[in-house]
């Protein structure tokens, strides 16, 4: 009698995960059970780590020069190196010793009061570039505390010498009056370039520019032939210093006597960085951050005593400590959110127990100062950040006063009540109060709605958000209900939606002057949690309920809104059920990318520790991220290279990227060191490995029958992983069998090597620092990168497809396993704690068990 055929089951695609229904009722493609994975093209893929940027965290001051005492930390990156010399060659042979110049760009007799510090030209700068100046002599004239311009037969440049840094951002301040005509630029190294901002009106102007050109320590103020007016004053702060300066070639600078004369001249070099550097004595990087030392006096050395050019190598002033690169979180947080200057400018705001922190794409962050004297009062509990026309409002709750900051270089000041336009009918022309205390509010119909006192919303004057009349432009959300109202969300262009803890409201026709408003119960079985629980998905709005997990209102084409039975989360009600219900006020819900994201505290933790995960676009949860990183917040979407990016604020602290392309976040989560300021250690980031799980659906094979299970297959695409496979079986006494074995042979985790080739089986070794050009080559078990070997790529050898390497490149497995075991049907647990794994398809093979049906003929 033949031997019959085994009976196979398996999937070639996944799409996210069931957890409420019994394994072996899954549809194909659905897993039961996630974490830390996405469902991208059919693959349950390692999600990508979780990035702290520089630039999104708290920046230590750069150094000045001032008296620091012990424990203080400053910056020192990015400076220019001046060198004294009589040819060239004595600094490109590397004969002469290049000190580092100062650290800070400082105007001098910035209001005028003399002409002491200014320069003027009317053709080229010191280094005989041409930057303006058309013939003639310079018409600017200082005196009386203005620099004076009269029209003249060229463009002039008034100049100061300011210790500016190759590639650095600065913001200048500066004051023009009694202007009629023409225009002035200003520029730090040059005013010639397409950028420079051109001013043409009096008043205050706030110039953000970059240093360039071949004079990158020099400050301009072009006058243009016919401008005519004054400059009163002229200020800068320092933005951006990088954190690695390329070398640039060595500059003549022309010295006094006539340029053809180098007795004199003195020669300028870009960079070098402290950190582009090794410290004398010692290898790795120094810098940018450095420590002073508590055991001596307070002083007011810079960090960096000599820099030697030739071999690249710093010297560390006495006082000093090198601690390398560091990024530090804000402490204490309390909100973030996003400004929207009059210009465009984006502006990243984290509210801190120091204060209200600003920054944004490849600037360091700044204290928005003086923040005692505008603000009034310190931040001790959570704050809203709300855009309305070109300023924002925060509120901080209702027991403080909201705060308006209208320009990022004067911070937060008191709300003062302007005139509102009375002739239009949607305002009143008399008592109107200033819009009340709140925790949120919402921008809708040029007015500012401020829930306050409970079931109160406060409608601002129409255009004008500083005040409101009490009596007419006052609505209440269901008075009398024992539940709070939480927060507002738009529906449509006259409409939103009222989330109070226990009750949905819609309040409609929300124009004009507020006289033909209508509010409609959408359901007092359930509420929202939290204010930052709700968020918009195309025209509908997802949020999280103690009652009903993530549920959602459906808004239809007609505006008509209603509440969907089922809820969204029902999929994944068991992960429902850990929510610690008693914190979940404070969780936070996120729409990007196509993604649902609902961070939430989980067994039995008071902050939110996980964050849920539903993928729209492949129709199902993705389970749920975890990990020591995982500490949201608050979630917020800001601009980097040019793509709107999903960020959020952890509770430890600091901005983190999130959930983007592995370019950019990688194959880890960085976690801080210590968050303690006085621990050694404070600021390191060190990285964690992503510990991922699935557990597919159970197999089958279309037969409820027990069956003998013996064999699977689980293609794999990973990079330096450490994976191990579980076949579970179903039923209370079910014997779960590991099907991975380790180095030794045993059960346990998976491995594979970087270096050996699984066919043929006799080659030769690959050489990790790719010295050979061959990381391309076929069959390695692993084409990860270790971190720690030098590369040393030959130029020139392989041909053009298989030039390099791709540090990203997963390697394609299929791992077959032999096993027995019995049961209705067999899953998978796949885990990994290591590097990336991506599960492409799993295949399971059993022998029929025995069947109970007798058929007779």
């Amino acid at each position: 009698m033949p031997i019959p055929l085994p009976i196979v089951d398996g999937d070639s695609f996944f799409t996210g995960v069931n957890m409420r229904l019994d394994p072996g009722q899954l549809q194909p493609g659905q897993c039961a059970f996630a974490k830390n994975k996405r469902f991208v093209n059919g693959k349950a893929a390692t999600r990508p780590g979780i990035k702290k940027m520089p630039w999104t965290n708290k920046a230590a001051d750069a150094w000045t020069e001032k008296t620091y005492t012990a424990g203080e930390i400053v910056t020192y990156s990015g400076r220019a190196a001046i060198v004294s010399a009589a040819t060239e060659a004595a600094i490109t042979s590397g004969s002469g010793t290049i000190a580092l110049s100062s650290t800070n760009a400082i105007v001098s007799n910035g209001d005028f009061a003399s002409g002491t510090g200014w320069s003027t030209t009317a053709e080229t700068n010191s280094n005989g570039v041409a930057i303006g100046g058309l013939g003639g002599s310079s018409q600017w004239t200082i005196g009386s505390g203005k620099a004076t311009h009269a029209a003249s037969s060229g463009a002039d440049n008034l100049y100061q010498d300011i210790h500016g840094v190759l590639g650095c951002d600065y913001t200048i301040s500066i004051t023009v009056s009694g202007y009629s005509a023409g225009s002035i630029k200003v520029g730090i190294g040059t005013t010639a370039t397409a950028g420079a901002s051109t001013i043409t009106a009096n008043g205050t102007h706030s110039v953000a520019t970059t240093s360039e050109g071949n004079a990158p320590q020099r400050l301009y103020i072009q006058a243009s032939a016919d401008f005519v007016g004054s400059v009163d004053d002229v200020s800068i702060a320092e933005g951006a210093t990088p954190e690695k300066v390329a070398l640039i070639g060595t500059t003549q600078i022309a010295g006094t006597s006539t340029p053809s004369d180098t007795s004199d001249d003195f020669y300028h070099q870009g960079g070098p960085a402290s950190n582009n550097s090794t410290p004398q004595g010692s290898s790795g990087q120094i810098g940018p951050f450095f420590k002073r030392d508590s055991s001596l006096d307070p002083g007011t050395e810079p960090p960096i005593l000599l820099y030697l050019a030739s071999e690249d190598l710093s010297t560390l002033n006495i006082g000093w400590n090198n601690l390398g690169h560091r990024t530090y979180g804000y402490g204490s947080v309390y909100g973030t959110g996003i400004f929207r200057d009059p210009t465009g400018i984006e502006h990243l705001l984290v509210a801190s127990g120091s204060g209200v922190f600003s920054t944004k794409e490849s600037n360091p962050s700044r204290l928005l100062e003086p923040w005692a004297t505008q603000a009034g009062a310190a931040i001790t509990s959570d704050v809203e950040f709300v855009q309305c026309f070109n300023v924002v409002v925060m509120f901080r709750g209702e027991n403080l006063e909201p705060l308006i900051m209208e320009r990022i270089d004067e911070g937060f000041k008191s709300i003062s009540q302007t005139s509102s336009d009375t002739t239009i009918d949607e305002n009143d022309s008399d008592g109107t109060e200033s819009i009340p205390n709140a925790a949120t509010g919402l921008f809708f119909q040029n007015r500012l709605l401020v829930p306050h006192s409970r079931d109160l919303i406060a409608a601002s004057d129409f255009l004008n958000y500083t005040r409101y009349q009490p009596v007419l432009s006052n609505f209440r959300i269901n008075q009398g209900s024992e539940d709070d109202l939480v927060s507002l969300v738009r529906i449509n262009n006259s409409t939103i939606a009222c989330f109070k803890t226990n009750s949905i409201y819609i309040v409609s026709n929300i124009y004009g002057n507020l006289a033909d408003i209508t509010l409609d119960e959408v359901t007092r079985e359930y509420g929202a949690v939290g204010k930052n629980s709700i968020v918009q998905v195309g025209s509908d709005v997802v949020f999280l309920s103690s009652k009903r997990g993530v549920t959602s209102l459906g808004i239809a084409d007609n505006g008509k809104v209603s509440a969907i039975d089922v809820p969204l989360s029902d999929p994944i009600q068991p992960l429902i059920d850990r929510i610690n219900w008693n914190y979940a006020s404070g969780a936070s819900a996120a729409y990007h990318n196509n993604r649902l994201y609902m961070a939430v505290p989980l067994d039995g933790a008071t902050e939110n520790n996980a964050i849920l995960v539903y993928d729209y676009l492949a129709g199902g949860w993705a389970g749920y991220d975890s990990g020591n990183a995982v500490k949201v917040k608050r979630f917020v979407e800001t601009e980097l290279q040019g793509k709107r990016r999903l960020f959020f604020l952890s509770t430890d602290g600091f901005i983190n990227l999130y959930d983007d392309d592995l370019e950019m976040c990688g194959f880890v989560d960085e976690v801080p060191s210590s968050t303690v300021s006085t621990n050694a250690a404070f600021g390191q980031i060190t990285v964690e490995q992503i510990s991922d799980e699935v557990k597919t659906r159970g197999y089958t094979a279309g037969d409820i029958s027990q069956k003998n299970w013996k064999g699977a297959e689980i293609q794999l695409q990973t990079n330096d992983p450490s994976f191990q496979v579980k076949a579970v079986f179903d039923g209370p006494e079910e014997d779960d069998t590991t099907l991975t074995l380790d180095s030794n042979g045993n059960p346990g985790s998976k491995t594979f090597s970087r270096t050996k080739y699984d066919r043929p089986f006799d080659k030769a070794d690959f050489a990790e620092s790719m010295v050979n050009d061959d990381f391309f080559t076929k069959y390695r078990q692993d084409y990860s990168v270790n971190p720690t070997t030098e590369i040393d790529l030959p130029d020139g050898i392989g041909d053009d497809d298989n030039i390099g390497f791709d540090p990203d490149l997963h390697q394609h497995t299929n791992n077959k396993y032999r096993y027995r075991g019995q049961g209705r049907y067999v899953q998978f647990q796949i885990t990994n704690t290591n590097g990336r794994a991506e599960v492409v398809g799993v295949k399971a093979e059993a022998a029929a068990g025995q069947n109970l049906t007798t058929t007779e003929i």
